[in-house]
């Protein structure tokens, strides 16, 4: 598995390309999305608003706890050296696990658990990512999964298998729960890559 160089991995690499911290979305609000299918090379905002390399989207832990956001910095501001990343006080945590072909799909589960209490609102979103030409991850879509009231959400993302050659898969899995009035969030990532012979597109 490589090393992301492009950006620190603290707790659960959680700060971005840019050096903006996760928080630069207001913890109630939804961050802008763009990643267009991985239509191209640059940068996207993913959906915990970390901004990702396409060619290196992936965090090095599978499993991880739920982190606080940081407030939000300034564009163009260093994120502070000195900054505390405030754990969850339930012990939630997110998993994802490797992609896989299932009954003519690819197909990615991941799952928030572990919380000691139910929680205001959980969301798990795991997204299929497949590798592309000169080493571009494409995302084939997420999807994402609300429930109030929970300590535990698991749910899949599937994907038709539009022919059957041999092609290279990995996931994505992004947690957020809402405790008082914090919102706590992770990425996690397939442990390995999978080939398989499968090839499946973005909706």
């Amino acid at each position: 598995m490589r090393v992301n160089k492009n950006r620190a991995i603290v707790a659960v690499g959680i700060l971005s390309l840019s050096l903006l911290p996760i928080g630069a979305q207001a913890a109630t609000a939804a961050p802008v999305v763009n990643d267009p299918a991985g239509a191209s090379a640059e940068p996207y905002v993913n959906e915990i608003g970390v901004t990702v390399d396409p060619r290196d989207p992936f965090v090095d832990s599978s499993e991880s706890a739920l982190v606080a956001q940081p407030p939000a910095v300034p564009e163009g501001t260093m994120t502070p050296m000195n900054i505390v990343i405030e754990a969850n006080p339930y012990g939630c945590r997110g998993q994802t696990f490797d992609a896989h072909k299932s009954n003519g799909m690819m197909s990615l589960h991941a799952r928030t658990f572990g919380c000691s209490s139910n929680v205001i609102q959980m969301t798990t979103s795991p997204q299929i990512m497949k590798l592309g030409f000169f080493g571009i991850w494409h995302s084939l879509g997420s999807n994402p999964k609300t429930k109030a009231n929970t300590r535990f959400l698991e749910t899949d993302s599937k994907r038709v298998c539009s022919s059957y050659d041999s092609q290279t898969y990995r996931g994505n899995g992004y947690h957020r729960v809402e405790i008082g009035s914090k919102s706590y969030v992770a990425q996690t990532s397939s442990p390995n890559e999978r080939r398989e012979v499968c090839n499946a597109h973005a909706l």
